[in-house]
């Protein structure tokens, strides 16, 4: 198929999931990988609901699980901190050793799915493999 009729087919069905779009199904295949300091979150499209279903964007929130944090936050213990087209992000500048909620939606223009809920905790910190090195001889 030429140039033309590749764009031609896009715009179709761009314009016509704007038409008859109904809310996206929530992701799948919610992942996290996780370091002392740092979680790797990444999840797959959600099924499609309907021949034009079309996914404009994903939210990603974070919640600490530590109880002096969860008190200071109060209602607002839900933090945002990804909104865009990308399935992975990194969280980066964690403390070690520290448990949290990680939920991720999917939204497009006729609404928004369900919240995919998964729980994850930072490794600790091995500070035996910070001091190893070599000898210099």
């Amino acid at each position: 198929m030429n140039y033309i009729g590749t764009v031609y087919r896009k715009m179709k069905k761009y314009l016509l999931s704007r038409l008859y779009s109904v809310p996206p199904k929530e992701p799948e295949c919610v992942r996290v990988e996780a370091t002392s300091t740092t979680l790797k979150v990444s999840w797959e499209c959600g099924e499609e609901t309907s021949e034009y279903n079309y996914c404009d964007y994903y939210q990603l929130e974070i919640e600490p699980q530590r109880k002096e944090i969860k008190e200071a936050l109060g209602a607002l213990s839900w933090m945002p901190i990804y909104e865009g087209t990308e399935r992975s992000f990194f969280i980066e500048k964690l403390q070690p050793n520290m448990r949290f909620h990680v939920r991720v939606k999917t939204i497009n223009s006729a609404g928004e799915s369900q919240w995919v809920l998964t729980k994850t905790q930072t490794k600790e910190e091995k500070w035996g493999d910070a001091f190893r090195g070599r000898a210099n001889s």
